[in-house]
């Protein structure tokens, strides 16, 4: 009878532990898929602010277009009034009122900032650059070859401003998410903002090429500044099998750039 008894326990005991490791692992698995849907959900947000920091800077652009006839300028010129970055030239269409102020503060402006990446404790960075070529026969639209800024009509008369890229995401290793010194050039640096032409559109990661490529944080999908002030995001598995020696230019009708989605 004892030896029942025993047996009775201990089948009792076992099935106790059963269903309390069963309801831990239960409670480890919401906690775990609770987890995945707040880091899905912030980098969905991080995202929308991404864009919307990318779409703050083509209207200051518009703006800074309709003030003075043509597009900023990252060839610095006193003559055409263009101070040698965009960051600088368009600070006051995005609120920072007092440029000289702010550059010499250290201090962060959101407008330049990806979100998934940094805060503006970082210091005066910029997460958004253009892209570029050495090759005198190319043009950009914020380097143009000839240090003479664009219009919007010229953009119009070329490619259209729907088909010609003014900013995206520089490259940045994951980590230097906390220290951007060694990454990314500050806002106000003049014609610190450009990108190496030939560099694809790519996830962070560690092995980014030192140069400088076209990268974003956001999984699979890098959101691009157009020259009409709208946002696409274009999906890096895409772009990275497009040829890059065509497809990586601002402008023009010499990079030969693939039509777009």
């Amino acid at each position: 009878m004892k030896a029942v008894q025993s047996r009775t326990v201990v089948v009792i005991v076992v099935t106790a532990v059963i269903a309390v490791i069963a309801v831990i692992a239960v409670i480890v698995f919401i906690a775990g898929m609770a987890m995945l849907w707040v880091q899905r959900s912030r980098e969905a947000a991080n995202r929308i602010v991404c864009v919307n920091n990318l779409r703050q800077m083509g209207i200051a652009m518009h703006t800074y277009h309709d003030s003075v006839g043509f597009l900023p300028c990252e060839v610095a010129d006193p003559r055409n009034g263009s101070s040698g970055s965009f960051a600088y030239d368009i600070a006051t269409f995005v609120e920072i009122n007092d440029r000289q102020a702010a550059a010499l503060s250290g201090e962060g402006q959101r407008t330049f900032l990806c979100p998934s990446r940094h805060s503006s404790a970082v210091g005066p960075f910029c997460d958004y650059g253009y892209m570029y070529t050495d090759d005198a026969q190319f043009d950009t639209v914020l380097r143009p070859k000839d240090g003479k800024p664009y219009t919007l009509r010229a953009l119009e008369n070329l490619d259209g401003t729907t088909n010609s890229l003014l900013l995206s995401h520089r490259g940045c290793k994951p980590s230097d998410y906390n220290d951007p010194a060694d990454s990314l050039k500050k806002w106000f640096d003049k014609g610190g903002h450009a990108v190496p032409l030939g560099k694809s559109f790519e996830q962070d990661h560690e092995g980014l090429a030192a140069a400088g490529s076209i990268a974003a944080p956001h999984p699979n999908v890098v959101p691009t500044l157009f020259g009409d002030a709208h946002v696409a995001n274009m999906n890096i598995a895409v772009w990275s099998a497009q040829d890059p020696k065509k497809a990586w230019g601002c402008t023009d009708r010499n990079v030969g750039l693939p039509a777009f989605p």
